[in-house]
Parts: structure tokens; C-alpha cells; sequence
């Protein structure tokens, strides 16, 4: 491996994806040089997006994939939530869900 590869590589957020939730893998984890632990089930609209990258979700779509298709509450409970991943995400650089105005949103990875 090139000294660029493994220097590369050391910039990678590392983040846990796991079933083990207890107060002690969260810590060990952490200590192991983690970066966020995420215990299952995981987000809906998490795994949704990051199943359609690039592509243009409505928040009808995102509704219909990530709540209950007869949800009656508001459509703003997507924009809720999107701005909570924005925050969530925020502190590994910059921002990959995208809003297109009038129409939804995607995520779209920094070019690299």
C-alpha cells in the first residue's frame, strides 16, 4: 500500500454499524478509534438514501418508503428529518443530501 493509500485511508470517518448495543460496545467501540456507532435497526430513511445515490427523491416517495404508506401526519416530517441527517452528518465534511427545490431530495457523494 502507497504512503498516499494509507494516508488517505486515516481520513476515512469509521463508523460502527452493529447490533450490539449495550453501554460498553458503544464505549469499546469508541476507544477503538470510532467515529460514531450506529446500533440496528437502523434509520429508514438512512438505508432509503443511501440505496438511491444521486437520484431525486420526493418527499411522497420518502413517505411512502419510510413511513407507513396510510402515514397521516405532515409531509414536513421529511424535512424534519432530513435537516437531523444533515446535522448528524455534518461533522464529516460536506454535505451530501441535496435539496432540489419544489421536488425532494438526494444524496450525492463529494467528488474525490
Amino acid at each position: 500500500m502507497s504512503h498516499e493509500t494509507h494516508t488517505r485511508l486515516w481520513c476515512v470517518p469509521v463508523i460502527f454499524l452493529t447490533a450490539r448495543d449495550t453501554e460498553a460496545d458503544k464505549v469499546a467501540g469508541l476507544s477503538l478509534g470510532g467515529d460514531d456507532y450506529m446500533t440496528k435497526p437502523f434509520g429508514l430513511e438512512e438505508r432509503y438514501l443511501m440505496l438511491n445515490p444521486g437520484r431525486v427523491l420526493t418527499r411522497a416517495q420518502l413517505l411512502d418508503h419510510v413511513w407507513d404508506y396510510d402515514f397521516r401526519g405532515s409531509s414536513t416530517v421529511v424535512s424534519t428529518y432530513v435537516a437531523y441527517l444533515r446535522h448528524k452528518l455534518a461533522r464529516y465534511g460536506p454535505d451530501v443530501i441535496h435539496t432540489q427545490r419544489a421536488v425532494g431530495y438526494s444524496l450525492r457523494l463529494p467528488r474525490g
